[in-house]
């Protein structure tokens, strides 16, 4: 079983969050800086998570063309900002780490986000787009 840890660590002088991944209590790498999904656009719906709530509230109840067209524009947005996440943290010596987990079967693999920051906590969940 393999436990990655993506640790929220401050704000950039940009204000942007900071991020570290840490491979089980052995070592740490320090990532970078994330986009928010409140500075992603989804098409020309808004934010994505804008997008994401029309998405989740209101295209089963009328999934017509037009809105299939906008909710191919959300998932899209969502499943871009996932792998611009998933570049940013999994370099390097912690790519290294998700690729010797995902050979032994992603089912032995947790990810573990850890923040102080409710605002970083309520983020989407992008682990969907990491199963490269």
């Amino acid at each position: 079983m393999t436990t990655l840890q993506i640790n929220h660590i401050g704000e950039s002088p940009e204000g942007k969050p900071l991020f570290e991944v840490q491979n089980g209590n052995l070592m740490r790498y320090s990532a970078g800086q994330l986009t928010p999904p409140t500075e992603k656009a989804a098409g020309e719906y808004g934010t994505l998570p804008q997008g994401l709530q029309w998405y989740l509230e209101e295209f089963f109840e009328l999934p017509n063309e037009i809105f299939r067209i906008r909710a191919d524009a959300v998932q899209a947005a969502l499943k871009d900002w996932g792998r611009e996440c998933f570049d940013a943290l999994f370099k390097e010596n912690a790519r290294d780490w998700y690729q010797s987990a995902r050979r032994d079967g992603l089912r032995n693999l947790t990810i573990k986000i850890v923040s102080n920051d409710p605002a970083v906590l309520s983020w989407p969940s992008i682990r969907h787009c990491w199963a490269r």
